[in-house]
């Protein structure tokens, strides 16, 4: 009897490896359901202390499944499995996966700054530490000039050609380091430089991963900040390089908001830059990389409005995308799309009827820090007001949105149309009133 309990323990072991085998198949192919139901087999034939008997079985089988259950956006499984993982995982090598899985469905469920004192924690394991009580900004400037400067040195053939990195706990890192630019760039702003200058000092001084491109592509957005033109466009174009040479699919639909949505339309005919958002979309959704596809998107109507596109079009746009962000639970980036929404709606309607949802959004991102949600509410408000001749309220939204700009570390530019807006504004109130001042900053 005993001889015969072995056999059929081998074979359930046997069983529950051929479903790993076919849950990671299946993700490969992007079969995120098919996966989802492999690997639940394989967890559901698990023995009794299943986890000491077979730990490393339990650790591949619950942290694909976890990412598997992400993908479909099935977030509040993702934060049963993943706890359970970091429960009974021995070592934090061991918990790594469920970490990332879980602060990336955090960061969905606009849960930001969860997930980034998550991912600081993560890193601090790492030996990565980023510290809660801010350097100087002196210090910040002078690494991230140190650090632009190596970059300019290198040829694009030198830098492509650079040595890969090796050593796991660096890649691990980068993978922490990486999903925190989006949450930084959302909510902590004082952060954001920080976090790119510790993800190109991994690359530079330990090589290249698959995760660099992303770095790469944060460092060249952020430099249009600085009006560096030619620098973010150097750097955006190693981005796009390095993407390429390291086959990274996975990260594309992050490099090209980056680099799409930002660098290209400072350079070139804005319109230009909308199919290559949407293959960012569409590479994302056959990824599983769910919340980077509906940033592209997004940015596709950012990118519509300032280039001029048909009012009625982008409304579409909006309808068909808000839809899926729904389906897909991607509240974050539905919650960043609402001003946008809103100002193509008025505009196209002529009317004001939103000011409830409105003010209950600018009150929910004030609340949870959501300062480019904030931002964007004054951008989009003050131009509709300004179209609509409301020449008081435009001014009023532009003061606030400049104090608010105070708190971030890169303002929002929308490629000059800003500028062009403050601009006009600043002379219909002129020409309204001789006791107008608006000092510049």
């Amino acid at each position: 009897q005993g001889t015969k309990h072995l056999e059929k323990d081998n074979e359930r072991l046997d069983l529950q490896k051929l479903n790993l085998r076919a849950g990671e198949k299946a993700m490969s192919l992007a079969a995120f359901s098919i996966a989802t139901s492999y690997l639940k087999v394989g967890i559901d034939m698990l023995p009794n202390n299943h986890w000491e008997k077979h730990y490393d079985l339990c650790i591949k089988l619950f942290s694909l499944y976890a990412e598997a259950k992400y993908s479909m956006c099935h977030f509040e499984e993702v934060g049963r499995v993943a706890g359970i993982v970091i429960k009974f995982g021995k070592s934090f090598q061991d918990k790594q996966r469920a970490y990332a899985t879980l602060i990336k469905a955090l960061g969905v469920e606009n849960r930001i700054e969860d997930a980034i004192d998550i991912s600081f924690r993560a890193l601090s394991q790492l030996d990565v530490h980023c510290s809660i009580s801010l350097p100087d900004k002196s210090v910040v400037m002078n690494a991230w000039s140190e650090m632009k400067r190596k970059l300019e040195a290198m040829s694009d053939v030198e830098f492509l050609g650079y040595k890969k990195m090796s050593e796991s706990s660096n890649i691990a890192a980068m993978k922490f380091l990486h999903l925190l630019i989006l949450y930084t760039f959302l909510s902590k702003q004082d952060y954001l430089p920080i976090v790119i200058i510790q993800s190109m000092q991994l690359t530079l001084n330990h090589g290249i991963c698959k995760e660099s491109c992303v770095a790469l592509a944060s460092c060249s957005y952020f430099l249009c900040e600085f009006q560096d033109f030619k620098g973010a466009e150097h750097i955006g174009r190693l981005a796009i390089g390095v993407l390429e040479n390291l086959k990274a699919k996975e990260y594309l639909s992050q490099v090209y908001i980056c680099t799409y949505g930002g660098i290209f339309g400072w350079i070139r005919n804005l319109k230009r830059n909308l199919e290559p958002l949407m293959l960012g979309y569409q590479i994302g959704m056959q990824t599983g990389d769910i919340q980077h596809a509906m940033f592209n998107a997004n940015c596709a109507i950012k990118v519509g409005i300032a280039s001029g596109l048909n009012l009625k079009e982008l409304e579409r746009s909006i309808k068909k995308f808000g839809k899926e962000m729904i389906e897909y639970k991607q509240t974050t980036v539905y919650t960043q799309m609402q001003p946008m929404a809103w100002a193509v709606s008025d505009l196209i309607h002529s009317t004001d009827e939103n000011n409830m949802e409105r003010n209950s959004l600018l009150k929910q991102a004030v609340e949870t820090n959501s300062l480019v949600v904030e931002c964007d509410m004054y951008i989009f408000g003050a131009f509709v007001a300004y179209i609509y001749n409301n020449y008081d309220l435009a001014a009023y939204l532009v003061q606030k949105r400049r104090e608010l700009e105070k708190k971030m570390s890169r303002k929002s530019f929308l490629f000059g149309l800003i500028a062009f807006y403050d601009g006009l504004i600043f002379l219909a109130l002129a020409h309204k009133s001789s006791q107008f001042e608006w000092t510049a900053e």
